[in-house]
């Protein structure tokens, strides 16, 4: 068992933090894995892989704790004081119309000693420095789960819930990858977990689903939705104000006004027209009397009503369009119901809910479109983009209308100076107590990256005397700050700290007021006033910024009356008429996201904020999201870089959180260049659009391999016509520099394109310790008629884990983990050889070499690997019917199977008891061999030998199907068997192989047995030998050493060293010929096989070999140790099976070994590392490798499978056209471990 060490990388306060690798491991700050495998008729598939944790060390009543919060891409479980542990939470498109359920297979479990994991804490509201709202976190621990003996959780996968995306069935599911045993603070990591949704076929519907303008936002979110394009090809569309509200317009809208009744007019014409011509949209405008009419029977309008109506919008069209609308435009205020006969009004929804209750409860537009969601779902993924408009006049209404046709106005390149604001950010943060998010350095990159200039005002606590956390300025200067930046423009602004209805709260002071020092509130903040008094520049026009606030409540629209003069909550401040107790001040009515909506000259054209108190660990999250939507994918219109966000952060944001952010202004508004600069293009490459595959090639000779690709969006308004771009490689560690140049074919505006780059020679000496450094620019001779090039070019360092000797077109990913080693055979008679392997937990599957893209077949649905635990069957291949054709053959958990090896159809099965524990926790293998000689039906090796339950099974495959031959009881009724392996050859001089099973079994204590079987004497075991009280879970090798055939024994012993890793056996009477002694000081708990070699070039067989999880032994035919090698990188757990071949075209025979943690390295017969090995992986080799020429070019490759779903061919030395020396696990059908 591993032990964590915490190793610090950051401190902050009393938090310490460290990247934990587990299993194979993964680069530092990598998300966990979710990938979507495959639907079937009746299920579908998903994995997920994490292969690394952010661990944070922090102290608690002088109790040290690790927590998970930093680990991209989880979230982490919520019930309150059990431990906080991390959760993957995967979004799955399911189908209608049937029930679900579902199971999982868990694999790569690691037990890693620990610290205390820390409990959930209690979320509660908490009143700050200026009396706000904001939510903190409180330490509380259940006792009793604390000194629990058991893992928790007792399991790995649970369903959430379910919802309704666009017509589209989501099933929402938690992976749980860790486990806590809180009796001896220890983790178990499980890497590899794949989930099965199971469903009727017979009823199961896959509806036809418009994702609209979402598709690109829900691509990588939802699994099993692939998006289609959807390029910017407006055309103008038509504006429709239907009268009949259930039938609905002439056409489906794209874009529906809700409008209060008051406030239309021309304007909002003029506005639908705009969207129509500028994007086009087809625009439905609906006033809230209208809705009323139809759907309400009494005055004011209420939420509800409103909900009735969009449900029925949404169905507009149905069933004969698939159409749905995509932006929903709300204009008109929010307040209590007693103002609903204003003309102005227009309510959110609002509701309380765990902590958001009373003055903090939530105004929610989106709730409005939850469409087919009950009433009572609070939180979702909304159908559609949702902003609001929230004034009382017209006038204000027109002027924000004009602002919105202003901004998107054309403008023409170069972009003249006045525009210049367009290409700047600024980036105001407060300090006080817990550590804000984003961090300025994130927000300084990706500004660099895009070429922006930027403000960056950070002001501490604003105190003037410390600088305990790292004051810069006084209030009055943040202010001042705030106003000269705001005053000019910007495209973004993200502010950072917290806030309240009117004010951004950072540098608020609540003492007496005594210049300068202390300001008072309101002249400490900046506030509703400052937004009054903000004019344009004289020298430039006002840029009207998209403001992100990740803070509390400054969203809050629907601030009402009531609230505004209830002087006695002070969490509004909204005003103090006592001029005894510090200023004399009153806000008025509207937040401060209202105020900036209406400032005519130097407002905003977005504000994106929480109605009320927010969770302060979101907040990076959220403005990561949103500026990387706008920046790096292009999704420049408001409600689409929202919905970006949401989607990007689904896992985190379906909770009380995704409602309480609202954006007041339009969510078509376009913040970038396609609607103002409409004769270009706008090329984007951002940082992680360069990547490096994630299995590299390392191509023989002077080869080039395809490692590196790379994605170009263009985020324009027109196509940008052929370009090339040129990808710079630097490694700086080599002093290597080289820069490759590929063309890229004209890329439709709205659309990406990804080219791999294909003339890379991997230079000789790089190693795993190394850094990558990608640079890439797009159209570096500026061809394109492009609005802004800084964001044509990005930077990205990328940790090398290696470079593999791929053959062309591997590997290939395939529905499941391969977690069963791969069996090579001719199975269409072609001269080559096809790779069958078991694909996940339920598949067999052949894939010719010729086509690695496409399956040759795949069977129907088995169970043949268990779902937990390490154990895994292993198919065989071999002609069992006597026609000259392969067989599959193979085992499941309740019957073994023979599958027609050209196409992988059923033949026959044989059935058995359930197994248990022997094919739970060990390789479950089949063996094929000539074992009765019959001289009137002569086929050769057609008998099938396995192990099931506590019977050893002899089958025969007769003309009518399988039929049993034999069988013995392997243990008596009181014990049972843990381990059974079966291995054929010829031991007692009599016709026909024999059969040697090698098991252990429990009976009070584990003992291990090798039993001998013979046709000769059927019904029985001729010999056994048992080691009482001995656990060799051994897997033999049987051969000819010079003197006859002699069994090796690999030993495992777990609670000493054992000096005798193998025994030479006997078989006549199964005593110990040779004990083989090793010199390692190194313990080794799991010598899992022997297979033996002819390395002198004799007759007989010279050398047995015997990989353990943490060093290789190599024996000579006397029992004396040839060599061994330790290995730099071992593992704790049981190692896959080795293979023999000559890998480097030397014409001699070489070993081929591995770990579980994915460290594959080979050895020459004197016991020198083969050139180019050692290889580490990404991922687990958990089965073992084979080895021929599969394709009959005259160089040897190796056949292997990882469980991250990839099936591998290495190319390697060159060798004899069908060269085959190792084509199944322990070299034959029967597990002899003898290379011929």
């Amino acid at each position: 068992m591993k032990t964590l060490m915490i190793i610090t990388v950051a401190v902050t306060g009393n938090l310490f933090a460290e990247w934990l690798n587990f299993n194979a491991g993964a680069i530092i700050e990598n998300e966990p894995i979710e990938e979507f495998n495959k639907v079937w008729n009746d299920c579908l598939t998903f994995d997920v892989e994490l292969r690394g944790l952010s661990v944070d060390t922090l102290t608690e009543d002088a109790v040290k704790y690790l927590r998970f919060t930093n680990t991209p891409g989880i979230i982490l479980s919520d019930r309150t004081g059990l431990p906080e542990l991390p959760i993957v939470r995967c979004f799955v498109w399911v189908p209608d119309s049937t029930d679900l359920s579902f199971s999982y297979s868990a694999n790569c479990a690691e037990v890693i000693s620990c610290l205390p994991v820390y409990p959930v804490p209690i979320d509660s509201l908490v009143v700050d420095q200026s009396s706000g709202y904001f939510i903190g976190e409180f330490f509380t621990e259940d006792s009793i789960a604390y000194i629990s003996s058991d893992w928790y959780p007792n399991h790995l996968v649970e369903y959430v819930d379910e919802l309704r995306f666009r017509d589209a069935r989501i099933a929402i599911y938690d992976v749980y990858p860790v486990q806590y045993l809180a009796v001896n603070d220890s983790l178990r990591v499980w890497s590899d977990i794949q989930v099965t949704v199971s469903f009727d076929e017979t009823t199961s519907k896959w509806p036809v689903i418009d994702t609209g303008y979402f598709c690109s936002r829900a691509n990588n979110s939802i699994l099993g939705y692939t998006k289609d394009d959807n390029p910017w090809i407006p055309v103008p569309g038509l504006v429709m104000r239907p009268t009949d509200l259930t039938a609905g317009p002439v056409r489906v809208p794209d874009y529906v006004i809700l409008t209060a009744a008051g406030l239309d007019g021309s304007w909002i014409d003029s506005l639908a027209r705009h969207r129509a011509d500028l994007c086009g949209f087809d625009v439905a405008i609906i006033r809230t009397d209208s809705v009323l009419s139809q759907f309400s029977n009494s005055q004011p309008i209420t939420p509800l009503a409103i909900r009735d109506f969009t449900e029925t919008m949404w169905n507009w069209g149905q069933p004969s369009s698939s159409k749905r609308p995509s932006y929903l435009l709300l204009i008109g205020d929010s307040e209590d119901p007693i103002y609903g006969s204003s003309d102005w009004y227009l309510p959110s929804h609002s509701y309380e809910e765990g902590l958001w209750k009373g003055d903090n409860s939530i105004y929610d537009d989106e709730w409005y479109v939850y469409f087919d969601e009950p009433y009572s779902t609070y939180h979702s993924i909304p159908d559609m983009m949702v902003g609001r408009i929230s004034v009382r006049t017209t006038q204000e209404l027109q002027g924000f209308i004009n602002v919105i046709r202003g901004y998107e106005a054309a403008s023409t390149i170069p972009a003249p100076d006045t525009l210049m604001w367009r290409r700047h950010l600024s980036f105001f943060k407060g300090e006080f107590g817990p550590q804000w998010k984003p961090d300025s350095s994130y927000v300084d990159s990706l500004r660099q990256w895009c070429g922006y200039t930027w403000d960056y005002v950070f002001g501490g606590d604003f105190r003037p005397y410390t600088t305990s956390d790292g004051s810069t300025m006084s209030s009055l200067e943040w202010d001042s700050l705030l106003d000269s930046s705001l005053s000019r423009g910007q495209q973004l602004v993200v502010y950072t700290n917290h806030g309240i209805p009117h004010v951004f709260s950072a540098g608020m002071d609540w003492n007496e007021p005594v210049p300068p020092e202390f300001q008072g509130l309101p002249d400490s903040t900046f506030d509703c006033f400052d937004v009054d008094s903000l004019s344009e520049s004289s020298f430039i026009p006002h840029g009207y910024p998209f403001i992100i606030n990740a803070c509390c409540s400054t969203g809050r629209f629907a601030h009402t009356i009531a609230e505004h003069t209830d002087f006695d909550d002070r969490f509004y401040f909204c005003f103090n008429d006592n001029p005894n107790a510090g200023p004399v001040f009153d806000y008025g009515i509207d937040s401060i996201s209202e105020k900036f909506l209406k400032h005519p000259d130097a407002g905003a054209i977005g504000f994106f904020a929480g109605s009320g108190a927010t969770g302060i660990s979101g907040y990076d999250r959220l403005a990561h999201g949103l500026m990387e939507a706008i920046l790096y994918y292009g999704q420049t219109r408001m409600g689409d870089a929202i919905a970006s966000m949401r989607f990007r952060e689904l896992p985190s944001r379906i909770s009380a959180n995704i409602a309480l952010y609202d954006l007041l202004g339009d969510p078509a508004v376009d913040l970038g260049d396609r609607v103002k600069f409409r004769n270009s293009c706008d090329l984007i490459v951002a940082p992680p659009d360069l990547e490096l595959l994630r299995y590299p090639a390392k191509p023989s000779g002077t080869g080039t391999a395809a490692n590196l690709s790379v994605t170009v969006r263009n985020a324009g308004a027109v196509a940008s016509g052929d370009f090339d771009a040129e990808l710079d490689i630097e490694i700086c560690e080599l002093n290597y520099d080289t820069t490759l140049t590929e063309s890229f074919s004209c890329i439709a505006a709205g659309n990406e394109s990804t080219v791999t780059f294909d003339g890379w020679r991997v230079p000789s000496g790089i190693t795993s310790d190394m850094e990558l450094i990608m640079t890439c620019e797009a159209d570096p001779d500026r061809n394109c008629n492009d609005s802004w090039t800084p964001n044509n070019s990005a930077v990205r360092e990328i940790s090398i884990l290696d470079f593999y000797p791929c053959d062309s077109g591997w590997p290939i990913r395939v529905a499941g983990s391969i977690k069963s080693p791969p069996v090579l055979a001719d199975l269409n008679n072609d001269g080559d050889l096809e790779i069958v392997f078991v694909q996940g937990n339920a598949h067999v599957c052949a894939v010719d070499p010729s086509y690695p893209d496409t399956l040759m077949w795949e069977s129907q649905a088995y169970m043949i690997n268990p779902r937990i635990g390490s154990g895994f069957s292993i198919p065989t291949v071999a002609d069992v019917t006597g026609d000259g054709n392969p067989e599959v053959i193979f085992d499941t958990i309740d019957k073994l199977v023979v599958l027609d090896g050209s196409d992988g159809d059923y033949m026959d099965s044989f059935a058995h008891d359930t197994h248990t524990r022997i094919w739970q926790n060990f390789p479950q293998t089949v063996v094929v061999s000539d074992l009765f000689i019959d001289d009137d039906v002569p086929l050769p090796k057609n008998e099938i030998a396995f192990v099931a339950s506590d019977m050893l099974y002899i089958l025969r495959y007769q003309s009518d199907g399988l039929a049993r031959i034999d069988s013995v009881t392997v243990v008596s009724a009181d014990e049972e068997l843990t381990t059974a392996w079966l291995t054929a050859g010829e031991l007692d001089g009599n016709t026909g192989s024999d059969l040697i099973l090698s098991t252990t079994y429990y009976s009070s204590v584990v003992n291990s047995l090798i039993g001998l079987y013979s046709s000769h004497k059927p019904g029985t075991f001729y010999e056994t030998r048992t080691w009482k009280g001995l656990n060799f879970s051994t897997i033999p090798a049987v051969g000819d050493f010079g003197s006859g055939n002699l069994i090796a024994v690999s030993k495992r012993i777990s609670s000493t060293h054992n000096p005798n890793p193998v025994d030479l056996i006997e078989p006549l009477d199964l005593s110990t010929a040779a004990c083989c002694s090793t010199s390692s000081a190194t313990r080794s708990i799991r010598v899992f096989c022997c297979v033996i070699a002819d390395w002198v070039a004799s007759s007989a067989f010279d050398r047995i070999i015997a990989p353990a999880e943490n060093q290789c032994f190599v024996f000579e035919a006397d029992g004396e140790e040839d060599w061994n090698y330790e290995y730099a990188d071992p593992s704790p757990r049981r190692p896959p099976f080795p293979a023999l071949g000559d890998l480097d075209g030397d014409g001699k025979t070489d070993l081929l070994v591995g770990t579980r943690d994915g460290f594959v390295n080979a050895f020459t017969p004197d016991g020198r590392e083969v050139s180019g090995f050692p290889y580490t992986l990404p991922s687990e080799v958990f089965g073992g490798f084979v080895i021929a020429d599969i394709d009959n070019d005259r160089h040897v490759e190796v056949v292997f499978g990882t469980m991250d779903n990839y099936l591998h061919v290495w190319e390697l030395g060159s060798c004899d056209a069908g060269y085959s020396p190792w084509l199944q696990v322990q070299h034959d059908s029967e597990r002899s471990g003898a290379q011929e």
